[in-house]
């Protein structure tokens, strides 16, 4: 897993076109805090239960990517969420989650 800095992050969804990009932050806050052009919302989990279904997540990433060696780059608010969601993705056979 790579962790890597906003503008690093922007470079790195450049330099791979074909990266999955999530946004992991719940509804409210991609709708109204607004969210980067093309990425894909898959919350980490979600108001008012604000529980995390690890399987769910990683099911539905799965929908979205015909490999799990299709890069995958998260993102969220402050860190933490896409922490745990790189974890959750590498311990399901994800091989490049940045």
């Amino acid at each position: 897993m790579k962790d890597l800095t906003p503008r690093q992050a922007w470079a790195h969804l450049q330099a791979h076109p074909d990266a999955l990009f999530v946004d992991v932050r719940m509804e409210i806050e991609y709708l109204y805090v607004g969210h980067p052009p093309g990425a894909v919302r898959i919350p980490w989990y979600e108001y008012p239960e604000m529980e995390i279904d690890e399987a769910r997540f990683v099911e539905r990433v799965r929908r979205e990517t015909a490999s799990p060696h299709r890069p995958v780059v998260l993102i969220c608010r402050s860190g933490p969420r896409s922490l745990e969601a790189a974890r959750a993705l590498e311990a399901a056979g994800f091989t490049e989650v940045v």
